[in-house]
């Protein structure tokens, strides 16, 4: 029974309480409903009875309390000895004289005389004045729950562990924890271990809470491991009760599989590792520098961030986040807390449910304060212990959790410094310092109070936080501890606090935007260069987020080959000469690109001048390179000459030819070979100078002269150039008084010398130098000077040394040859020869250098014509069919025209000269034997050689006869057609329409069995020889049947009647049934008439036509106009009536009218007209059957009435007189020019 009093409160209050702790150690109340005040059953009131706190007598209850704005009072009660009220000592152990801003923290203890089981704790705050237990609190609020006062045990409780299943990785720690249904005095707990689901189980070694409700494992390595927490009651004997059991099972990752490589040089290695996790594998490695620990040298290969979340705050619905404490969406903007005094407010997003490494976290702030008294701050956490209330044991502003936090701390207080803070790992120091345990970056940038800003904190893959304020960036590139990495982060929340205490600030969020990345499959290789062999340690992450253990991966550096070079026979040979490029250092080489044969040597043909460049690769595999110049010697070619070029066999020609100097290109150093002064022309004019060539070839000199004269005079040393170039030397020149009156020059050709470049004709006693390039042609002479003005006692002399001048032409020697390479010498030229076969014969001139010895590969080809001797080759003729063309007689020539030649015609010679065209043509050729004897050309003279000869053959001939005509359906003749020749024939014979072609006909006459109808004549005839003539005719004919047809006038007539059958489509027409076509008959019964015709071509053909005869009807009165004449169903009738005939009339039910009998011996009436019409106006008489009074008109009108009379017979139906007897009237109408009919006997006679 509830006997405890319901306070109350305003309806206009709204103070409730946020969140309750209670808290003494193994159980606890944690209460956030965060109700408005109108939704409490009471006003001011909340009943929370069912949420209860245990604690032990004499024991301490520690309690929190949050509101949600404002300062205020706490007064807590408890109903210790369970009478209902809160009126007893010690009843009331809170209650607070002053107001203070949220959250509240106090404790009290349970009296030792406090009754053991539940009973009822009862919390209230108030703004003014003491909180009460009892009454109306117009500033006030209160809840109520239960509080278990814990007695001695007297058996042990059954814990439960809520979760009974984990995965974690080796070596790491797990956290069991387990609840009791209800804890008593006495009990005490100890956590179990086994290896084997259900036991045998033994106490927990290491860890941490192995005789409390949580324990910490120790770490732990691969493998499963069961756990229960058992109870232990000391009151029962003791005795034991044990929970459900726990599984954990640690799951190791296979090492990855490894790939050495090996590699020749720095550079990105080829090493590699593939997972042996199979499915349990992520396929991400992990490349460290140590077998454990050690430096992780690559960053995990991360896809790029995507949005995870985005809230600008233009609704006031969250998703996939909630708020907390004074937060609020107001204006599109998140607004933490009010710029009030303790206030506090946060925001948590939940995690995303997926690991990851790098992240990007946006957000805009908004503060609003005095920058110097604004506080206390705000902070961003992301972990996944960290929580969304406020924490008495952590200020909003330090973060929460124990994982990453960004706080923006805003005032200097106690120990905290203002500031911001990037910390990690420490989820104890409430008011940090840039030293306290975990501070990776510390800024002591203060600007972002009361401002506007942005803040952006980006995490990549290696575990590195960069932090940009208002695009300046505060903290850049901080690593994080490994930690950080290892750390499955899919469960992580990302929380925003904030909160002010005395000092007032407004702090607002928008624009919230987190991006992540995920893990994809990568970095099997090592993506960096390496220098030198190293060994490096790679694992694997698994599904699970464990790493495997580190597999050994190794990449040799080795070095290249030492490559050399040997050419055979040297490095300058003859230009088509054969040149081996040998290498050594290594193992297999390959010469510009070309693959070696042996020995690593390559062997060209035909040297080629160039740089050539050897690969060389070792056992290693190893390249390296190495490069030699070739040179190629000049070769020597010229003009070569055959006279005569052109002859008839037999003859023979002189070969000539001459070597054409040229220029190597080359330079010659040095005053040697063509340059040696001995070469050279040395002159003195007016002038005793001297030429000293003891120096050479390095050097020579020239003297001025000193003959006293002082007289003007030269001395020059002239050598003339071959080749074009450039001359270039070093020259020096010194005189002992003055350089005016002796001095050096050049000339090109004796043209006016050139004084030296540089030189200086004002110095004295002085060594002048300097040098010399001057550009020469083929055929240039160059001449150096020493000038003297007056032959004095002093000499100036001039030193050339380092002279470089192009090497002079070269020249050579030739010799003939029967082949471009190889072959026979056939000599020196001039040379004769004869050559042994007609056609085009070719000699070779060899080329050999003088200088350098090099022969020419290449020989010139020197052809002549050998002209064959004339032809004449006869062929042709043939059998030809009478009256054919003649066939040709050919006479093939060879040799140039004009030809003449001779050939016999039966026996006699035939001349013919001055042919121009082979072959010569006999056109129809007339009968007989040719034979070829002789011909000649216009150069040469021969034979000839051939027999042709010229027949007939008789022309075949085809005959035709046969055919004849018949009706169509009758048997078709037979076509012959007689033949004469040689078997077999070809025959092309046409029916008059379609050609036909018969092959391969061995015998005569051929025959047209059954010929189709046609006019038959052969249009083509051959035999085994020729094609012949063909005569006569045969015309087979069907004709076709007549299309009869079969007519009866009137189709269908009364009983007794005429009808008239009428044939149609042939000439003449025979009836079946004894009627005569076109002539009328009598009918009693209807009968199907076949009428047979004939045509002209006498065929026949049939046809039928049925004549119907209707029965005579029974009710002629019933009859009306249209069926009332002689034709059934029509009006009127017109009917010709011969002489000494009847006509009967009826109408459309075969009911006799009327007859006129034409009397014989008299005229015919002719076209006689009767119309029956019955009066529509006879009124039906309604007491008898329903007839009608009849009243008929019968209108007869014959054309004509002369001669014999004629008797009309008129007739009424039985029902016409059933009723009325009624006069017969006859109307005879008669033309103008026909008199009336008169005295015409009337009979009526009833039906």
């Amino acid at each position: 029974m509830n006997c405890y009093c319901i306070p109350s409160g305003p309806s206009s209050f709204n103070q409730l309480y946020q969140r309750l702790w209670l808290l003494r150690g193994l159980l606890s109340i944690s209460n956030n409903t965060n109700t408005t005040y109108s939704t409490v059953p009471s006003l001011g009131y909340a009943d929370y009875t069912t949420m209860a706190v245990s604690a032990n007598p004499s024991g301490t209850v520690n309690i929190t309390v949050t509101y949600l704005t404002g300062s205020h009072r706490v007064g807590v009660w408890a109903d210790w000895n369970k009478d209902g009220d809160f009126n007893d000592a010690n009843e009331n152990p809170i209650l607070s004289t002053s107001a203070a801003a949220s959250p509240f923290i106090g404790s009290f203890t349970v009296p030792a005389s406090a009754l053991v089981g539940n009973t009822r704790l009862r919390v209230r705050i108030t703004n003014v004045g003491a909180p009460a237990a009892c009454g109306f609190d117009a500033n006030g609020e209160t809840e109520d729950y239960s509080i278990n006062v814990l007695g001695p045990c007297s058996s042990a409780a059954v814990a439960n562990i809520a979760t009974t299943t984990y995965t974690i990785c080796p070596s790491a720690t797990q956290v069991l924890t387990a609840t009791v249904p209800l804890f008593q005095l006495g009990t005490t707990f100890q956590w179990k271990q086994s290896t084997t689901p259900g036991g045998p189980y033994t106490n927990v070694v290491g860890g941490s809470g192995a005789t409390t409700l949580s324990y910490t494992t120790a770490p732990l390595a691969t493998g499963n491991y069961y756990y229960i927490l058992e109870a232990t009651c000391a009151n029962c004997g003791p005795c034991s009760a044990t929970s459900n059991e726990a599984y954990v099972f640690v799951q190791s990752l296979p090492a990855p599989i490894a790939t050495n490589s090996a590699q020749c040089a720095p550079g990105v290695p080829t090493a590699f590792v593939t997972s042996a996790a199979g499915a349990g594998g992520t396929g991400n490695f992990n490349w460290y520098n140590a077998p454990t620990a050690g430096t992780l040298l690559q960053s995990q290969p991360y896809g790029p961030v995507v949005p995870y979340y985005f809230n600008n705050f233009s609704s006031i619905s969250l998703v996939n986040s909630s708020i907390a404490g004074n937060a609020s969406i107001l204006g599109g903007v998140l607004q933490v807390h009010p710029n009030s005094a303790a206030q506090y407010g946060a925001l948590m997003v939940n995690a995303s449910g997926f690991n990851s490494d790098k992240y990007t976290v946006d957000f805009d702030y908004a503060n609003t304060g005095t920058l110097s008294t604004m506080g206390e701050g705000y902070s961003y956490s992301f972990s996944d212990d960290g929580v969304i209330t406020a924490e008495a044991s952590m200020n909003a502003e330090n973060g929460t959790g124990s994982r990453l936090k960004l706080c923006f701390v805003a005032l200097t207080n106690g120990a905290a410094v203002q500031g911001i803070y990037l910390i990690y790992g420490n989820s104890t120091t409430n008011e940090p310092t840039p030293s306290s345990p975990g501070v990776y970056g510390y800024s002591g940038n203060v600007a972002w109070k009361a401002s506007n800003g942005h803040v952006k904190l980006m995490l990549d893959s290696l575990g590195r936080a960069t932090v940009i304020l208002n695009g300046t960036t505060i903290f850049n590139n901080i690593q994080l501890p490994a930690a950080y990495l290892s750390a499955n982060k899919s469960a992580w929340k990302h929380i925003w606090k904030g909160r002010t205490t005395t000092s007032t600030m407004l702090t607002s969020f928008d624009n919230v935007d987190i991006q992540q990345s995920t893990l994809v499959t990568g970095t099997p290789t090592y993506l960096s260069s390496v220098v030198a062999t190293t060994t490096f340690y790679v694992d694997e992450k698994g599904t699970n987020g464990c790493f495997s253990s580190r597999t050994p991966v190794t990449v040799t550096v080795n070095t290249p080959p030492t490559l050399s070079i040997n050419p055979i026979p040297n490095d300058s040979v003859c230009t088509g000469a054969p040149l081996t490029l040998s290498g050594s250092g290594a193992v297999s080489y390959i010469w510009n690109g070309n693959p070696t044969t042996v020995n690593g040597d390559t062997t060209f043909s035909s040297a080629v001048a160039g740089t050539f460049t050897v690969t060389g690769t070792d056992a290693n595999s190893c390249t390296n390179t190495k490069t030699i110049t070739i040179y190629l010697h000049p070769v020597l070619s010229g003009t070569a000459t055959a006279t005569p070029n052109a002859f008839c066999l037999g003859g023979n020609t002189a070969l000539t030819a001459t070597a054409t100097p040229i220029c190597t290109g080359l330079s010659n150093s040095g005053f040697s070979n063509y340059y040696t002064p001995a070469f050279w022309t040395f002159d003195n004019v007016s002038a005793n100078g001297t030429l000293i060539t003891t120096g050479s070839p390095a050097n020579v000199k020239l003297t001025t002269g000193t003959d006293g004269s002082f007289n003007f005079g030269t001395t020059t040393l002239s050598r003339k150039v071959t080749c074009s170039g450039t001359i270039t030397c070093n020259w020096s020149f010194i005189h002992l008084i003055d350089a005016y009156a002796d001095y050096p020059q050049y000339s090109i050709n004796g043209g006016t010398p050139v004084d030296f470049p540089g030189y200086n004709t004002s110095l004295y006693n002085a060594t002048q130098t300097g040098t010399l390039s001057i550009p020469v042609v083929d055929g240039d002479s160059i001449s150096f000077h020493v000038v003297t003005i007056d032959n004095d006692n002093f000499t100036g002399t001039l030193t050339l040394s380092n002279f470089v001048a192009p090497s002079p032409k070269i020249t050579g020697s030739i010799s003939y040859w029967n082949a471009p390479t190889g072959g026979t010498n056939l000599g020196t030229p001039p040379l004769n020869v004869t050559p042994s076969a007609a056609g085009t014969v070719t000699y070779y001139a060899a080329y050999t250098s003088n200088t350098t010895g090099c022969v020419n590969m290449v020989r010139q080809p020197v052809s002549v014509t050998v002209r064959p001797l004339a032809t004449a080759t006869l062929s042709g003729g043939g059998t030809v069919c009478t009256g054919s063309t003649l066939p040709d007689v050919q006479i093939a020539l060879t040799g140039t025209a004009p030809w003449n030649l001779t050939y016999t015609f039966n026996g006699t010679p035939v001349t013919v000269t001055g042919v121009m065209n082979s072959p010569y043509v006999i056109a129809n050729a007339a009968v007989g034997t040719y034979i070829a004897t002789n011909a000649s050309d216009a150069y040469c003279s021969g034979s000839g050689s051939g027999t042709a000869t010229v027949a007939l053959y008789t022309l075949p001939t085809a005959t035709v006869s046969g055919g004849g005509t018949i009706c169509a359906g009758n048997t078709l003749p037979d076509v012959s057609i007689a033949l004469t020749g040689t078997a077999p024939w070809s025959v092309t014979y046409t029916d008059g329409t379609t050609p036909m072609t018969v092959t391969g006909i061995a015998a005569s006459p051929y025959i047209i069995t059954a010929a189709s109808a046609g006019n038959y004549s052969v249009t083509n005839v051959s035999d085994l020889n020729c094609t012949g003539t063909s005569g006569g005719s045969a015309n087979v004919m069907v004709n076709t049947l007549p299309n009869v047809t079969a007519t009866m006038t009137p189709p269908i007539i009364c009983y007794a009647n005429s009808a008239v059958a009428t044939g149609g489509g042939a000439v003449s027409y025979a009836w079946d049934n004894g009627i005569t076509d076109n002539t009328p008959f009598i009918g009693y019964t209807t009968t199907t008439y076949i009428v047979t015709g004939t045509d002209a071509n006498n065929c026949s053909a049939t046809s039928s036509v049925t004549l119907t005869v209707s029965t005579v009807g029974s009710n002629l009165s019933q009859a009306t106009s249209g069926n009332a004449s002689s034709v059934t169903g029509a009006e009127s009738d017109m009917n010709t009536q011969p002489d000494g005939t009847n006509v009967v009339y009826s109408d459309a039910s075969c009911n006799l009218i009327a007859t006129i009998q034409d009397l014989l011996g008299g005229n015919a009436l002719g076209s006689t007209t009767t119309t029956v019409t019955v009066d529509p106006t006879v009124l039906t008489y309604p007491a008898v059957n329903g007839q009608p009074y009849s009243r008929r008109w019968y209108v007869i009108q014959p054309t004509n009435n002369v001669g014999v009379n004629a008797t009309v017979t008129l007739y009424q139906a039985q029902d016409d007189s059933m009723i009325i007897m009624w006069p017969m009237v006859l109307i005879l109408i008669c033309q103008p020019t026909r008199p009336m009919w008169q005295g015409l006997p009337i009979s009526v006679s009833p039906k």
